[in-house]
């Protein structure tokens, strides 16, 4: 199968499952929907500084899952540690990259994280949905150091995906903007991981397939209203009082 290249970006291809995902035609929150959303936050410095920390956050988020994951599995490889520096330093760009928008020092508090309280929800019920799906599972006879690691490659490859369509379309305007930041090495990394999370489910879950299927269709659900919040929340950062 020939891969094939958007010409907006050089972080798409559709080869494989999760690629395939990445330009697909079904999402409850449409791409142009993200592209009016990331063209409003961006006029802002302020506000794209504090947009930017919230995906600081997401990416703290998911290394502490990876961590706590790996710290529960009895054998671990450079892979897994590479991994997690990555993902904690995604984090730290995207937080030095939000200060220097904003002007100031930036924590993970309510007054400088967008939505902070959804960028946590978002994650965590991920996490549980898939944790409970693969448990439940009459089909699937796993021990438990096992399922772990299917339910974080599982939620990482899901939520990797999203971070590529999600960061590209960032990262498109900003660059418009010439802000003098952007999301090149986060999103050529993520893209790794793609590669690498999709060889492994493939090589490990023989209903990789329907079990993807599912647990896209959920992430979507719970991204809608992740992205309605965030609506919520640029609307009351934009109203004047």
């Amino acid at each position: 199968m020939q891969s094939t290249t958007q010409t907006t970006t050089p972080f798409i291809n559709t080869e494989g499952i999760f690629r395939a995902r990445l330009v697909a035609s079904d999402r409850i929150v449409s791409t142009k929907e993200m592209q009016i959303f990331a063209a409003d936050v961006s006029q802002s410095p302020v506000l794209l500084g504090k947009y930017l920390n919230m995906l600081s956050l997401l990416e703290f988020v998911g290394a502490r899952a990876l961590i706590n994951t790996f710290a529960k599995q009895k054998e671990n490889n450079g892979t897994n540690l590479l991994h997690v520096f990555e993902e904690t330093r995604h984090a730290l760009s995207l937080r030095k990259m939000g200060e220097r928008l904003a002007n100031r020092t930036l924590e993970y508090d309510d007054e400088a994280v967008f939505s902070n309280l959804s960028a946590n929800y978002f994650i965590k019920r991920m996490i549980a949905y898939v944790h409970n799906d693969l448990l439940t599972d009459p089909e699937l006879k796993l021990d438990e150091d096992k399922r772990h690691r299917f339910v974080i490659n599982y939620v990482s490859g899901v939520l990797e995906v999203r971070a590529v369509w999600w960061y590209t379309i960032f990262n498109a305007e900003i660059t418009e903007r010439k802000y003098g930041v952007n999301f090149t090495k986060v999103l050529a990394d993520e893209e790794g991981h793609i590669t690498s999370l999709e060889d492994e489910i493939r090589n490990t879950d023989p209903s990789y397939g329907p079990r993807l299927k599912k647990y896209f269709v959920k992430e979507e659900e719970l991204f809608a209203r992740y992205f309605a919040e965030q609506r919520r929340f640029l609307l009351e950062s934009t109203t004047p009082t």
